[in-house]
């Protein structure tokens, strides 16, 4: 792991890029939460009559890409159930969301290998005073998160094409 503590690393266009394309990615899945939610939910039009409606669309509107998930989930199952698709749905959501938190928020840095390297504190490795896991990316890591991400974009939209 580089020891530097300035912003000193610089990457390459080509890293840059794959960086800001898993970011489109994770935010194309939060926004297909959000509006998924509302779709279901009867629209904007619903809400104008419904205050409780109203309030779970600012939520998840205004909310982290866990909470957009978080409301997704609960409304899904009690309105349509449980079944394999959710439920495999939400194993591939909850790993993508620890890799949007560290992408969002935390340092890029070139690890020695020459790779990226990305540092993320969460809340639990502060309070047991330990070192987060730093991987090192590749720009084809990098692209296959993207792809990834984007499946389970198209995962949220095939479970809920036809619902109403």
């Amino acid at each position: 792991m580089s020891g530097k503590l300035g912003f000193s690393e610089e990457f390459t266009e080509a890293e840059y890029a794959s960086i800001g394309r898993l970011v489109r990615a994770f935010t194309e899945l939060e926004h297909v939460l959000a509006s998924t939610v509302i779709s279901l939910s009867g629209g904007g039009d619903a809400a104008e009559t419904d205050l409780d409606l109203e309030k779970k669309f600012k939520d998840v509107v205004s909310g982290t890409m866990e909470r957009r998930l978080e409301v997704f989930l609960k409304f899904y199952r009690e309105k349509y159930g449980e079944n394999v698709e959710v439920n495999s749905f939400e194993d591939t959501a909850r790993a993508l969301l620890e890799w949007r938190n560290a992408v969002f928020h935390g340092r890029w840095l070139r690890a020695d290998t020459g790779l990226m390297q990305n540092i993320f504190y969460q809340r639990n490795y502060v309070r047991n005073k330990k070192d987060p896991p730093a991987p090192n990316l590749s720009i084809k890591d990098l692209n296959s998160l993207k792809q990834q991400t984007l499946s389970c974009v198209k995962s949220l939209r095939d479970l809920t094409a036809d619902l109403k």
